[in-house]
Order: C-alpha cells, then structure tokens, then sequence
C-alpha cells in the first residue's frame, strides 16, 4: 500500500486529531471478492473523539463510488458508498465487552492501522447482495395482478382441518 498511516488510539482520540485522505480501491485486499473492477479510490475522514458517554472514540467517514455486480441482473453498476461509524475504544477485551454494549469498539493499540479501518468501513457499507436500485424483480410469467389474486397454496389444507371455536386450535375432520 503506497501510503500506510498508523495511530495511536488513545492518543489520536483525547488530542482530537484528524486525518483525511484517499485509498486506492486496488489497494483494499478484502474488498477484492465483492468488487466487479478495481479501479478508483475511497475518500476517508478518520477523527479523534469522546462518545455521549464521554469516552475515548475514532470517528471513520468514507465515501466514493464503487463498482458491484447487480445480484439480480448481474449487470455490473456504480455503488454509491457513504459510511461512517464511531469506534468506542478499549484498552482490553474486557473493557471493549463492558464499553460496547450499545456501540461498535475497536482493542487500541499503539499502533492502530488506518487503512484497516477504512477497509472495515467499506465493507460494512456494501450491501450483502447488492443490486441496481432501479433493477425489477424477474419476471416469472405471470402477472401480479394474477399472482395477488390466485390462491395460496396451502388453501386445500384448510378443507381439511376444523377449528374447535372454543379453543381456536385446530381440530382433523
């Protein structure tokens, strides 16, 4: 990776520090298997906070475009990626189990690697299986009008089975 940036958590968050930049998309290796072309970058804005709770916090934003295959037409098309999220920070495994119960948390370490935290946040960003927002449902031969009006498959079972009114369970004939 052509610029590698680490920080210090602690540190980073009670100075309030800020770091922005821009990754290469080619440079992320586990985003590689949900991405249809590697080309472009994603913008990032890493920040040293204190959470409502007046914890220690790194705040990642990133954004930019990148290029999915459709999971439905598998057409490949522009994935409009905003994400950001605030990382409560913790010393020790049992600190983070006791810190994170309503936050996302991150163990900080002296050397906390930025590019790892952007690629945690552009993946939490893509969807499981991403589609075109103007991408149809397959068409199965049928129309909805037909589909919404036949009747649902398991309407002969109902002939079959007597519900006792007192009881509302379901009685065999």
């Amino acid at each position: 990776m052509p610029s590698r940036h680490s920080i210090d958590g602690f540190e980073f968050s009670r100075t309030a520090a800020a770091l922005d930049g821009r990754l290469e998309i080619a440079d992320l290796p586990r985003l590689q298997d949900v991405l249809e072309d590697r080309r472009g970058a994603i913008e990032f804005s890493v920040r040293g906070v204190c959470d409502d709770q007046g914890r220690p916090a790194i705040e990642v934003k990133v954004s930019g475009v990148l290029r999915l295959r459709c999971q439905r037409c598998l057409e490949p098309f522009d994935f409009p990626l905003a994400g950001s999220s605030c990382l409560v920070l913790a010393a020790t495994v049992g600190e983070l189990d006791a810190a994170t119960d309503d936050r996302e948390g991150i163990l900080a370490d002296k050397e906390i690697e930025v590019s790892g935290l952007v690629e945690d946040e552009v993946l939490l960003a893509v969807p499981y299986a991403p589609r075109h927002a103007r991408c149809a449902a397959p068409q199965t031969g049928r129309s909805a009008q037909a589909v919404a009006s036949s009747k649902s498959a398991f309407s002969g079972l109902r002939k079959l089975l007597r519900v006792d009114e007192q009881t509302g369970r379901a009685r065999r004939r």
